[in-house]
């Protein structure tokens, strides 16, 4: 499509470009905690019943990129990579997975702070940290996605299934970021 206008006195053709333009717009980015009943404390007793700590996207946000996922646990004197926390090695561990529907993806099953730095596969960059000081250490998994994930359906839910006692721990929590699209 194009058009005549003036320009210095003199009428110019003035072409409309004929392929689509995007328009500018700043992403909202987002962070949420995975829950269990309300609570974002993952230091429980799993080791009889389950527990479930969750995320799933609110219907009225409509489409979303998950872009990162990060798990922290503090606890006294975390001297061991092959126990949990200051603990044992688990029995049945720290499952983490992605639900979709009846459809499920396993991640990763923490059975000692080991696994913090080594849960990373091909399609995500992985980050570990530590701290410590007199009174406390911590563990941080901070995973990052090479492709961010899209979410279109109110079915899908992030979940971290504790299936230990982790009551001897100071904290444990989890978190996603997403941002709308």
């Amino acid at each position: 499509m194009s058009f005549q206008k003036e320009y210095a006195g003199r009428p110019v053709i003035v072409k409309e470009p004929t392929y689509p333009t995007i328009p500018d717009r700043q992403a909202l980015f987002k962070t949420a905690f995975l829950e269990n009943g309300g609570s974002r404390d993952m230091n429980v007793d799993g080791s009889s019943t389950e527990q479930l700590f969750t995320w799933s996207p609110d219907p009225a946000e409509g489409e979303i990129l998950l872009t990162r996922f990060q798990l922290v646990m503090v606890n006294l004197n975390i001297q061991d990579f092959f126990g949990f926390g200051n603990g044992p090695a688990l029995s049945n561990g720290v499952l983490i997975d992605i639900s979709l529907d009846t459809e499920s993806s396993i991640w990763g099953n923490l059975t000692r702070n080991i696994d913090f730095t080594q849960l990373s596969t091909s399609h995500q960059d992985s980050e570990f940290s530590t701290k410590n000081n007199a009174t406390q250490n911590g563990l941080q998994m901070d995973v990052t996605f090479d492709q961010p994930i899209l979410v279109k359906s109110t079915l899908f839910s992030f979940n971290v299934t504790i299936r230990d006692n982790l009551t001897y721990l100071d904290y444990m929590q989890g978190n996603v970021f997403y941002s709308d699209i």
